[in-house]
């Protein structure tokens, strides 16, 4: 689907975690070109940032193991 038909030429924000691979110029540049903004978690934040991921995720993983 082409959103830019839906939403014409709006910037969007993607969010990411601070893997290496998203920060990489080939990356960034395809963002730019797509009109979208990076923001990037920086590591250590999840407790913060995912609680679901903390309170829930961990403990069912942990019962899955």
């Amino acid at each position: 689907m082409d959103f830019t038909k839906s939403f014409g030429n709006s910037r969007s924000l993607l969010v990411l975690d601070a893997f290496r691979g998203h920060t990489v110029d080939n990356v960034k540049n395809q963002l730019v070109e797509k009109n979208t903004n990076i923001a990037i978690i920086p590591g250590g934040c999840t407790s913060k940032l995912q609680p679901l991921d903390v309170l829930i995720n961990k403990s069912f993983k942990s019962k899955v193991n």
